[in-house]
């Protein structure tokens, strides 16, 4: 008597390659953002969000929030919505290293 193949078995190996590529690809996203400058990242041409504004400052969104709050840090309201100029960000670092 013949045996009948699982075709599960077959799905199953195609999606463990799946997986892998997966994996794989996202190693390789990480690894090149990694390798670019943080001003690369950003279109400098939008404003900045708050949890962008956090990373290019090298700090938590809570702090940011703080920042805002305390008028420490420049913030332009859309709505509900809190955004960054660019140049207010820099302005910020360079008072900050002062």
């Amino acid at each position: 008597m013949q045996q009948i193949p699982n075709p599960f078995e077959a799905i199953d190996q195609r999606i463990g390659r799946l997986e892998s590529m997966m994996a794989t690809l996202i190693d390789l996203t990480k690894s090149q953002a990694r390798q670019q400058p943080a001003e690369q990242l950003h279109d400098r041409r939008k404003p900045a969000t708050r949890e962008i504004a956090a990373e290019y400052l090298g700090v938590s969104v809570g702090t940011v929030d703080n920042l805002v709050r305390s008028k420490q840090l420049k913030a332009c309201r859309v709505g509900k919505a809190v955004r960054f100029r660019w140049e207010a960000l820099d302005e910020f670092i360079n008072k900050r290293n002062k």
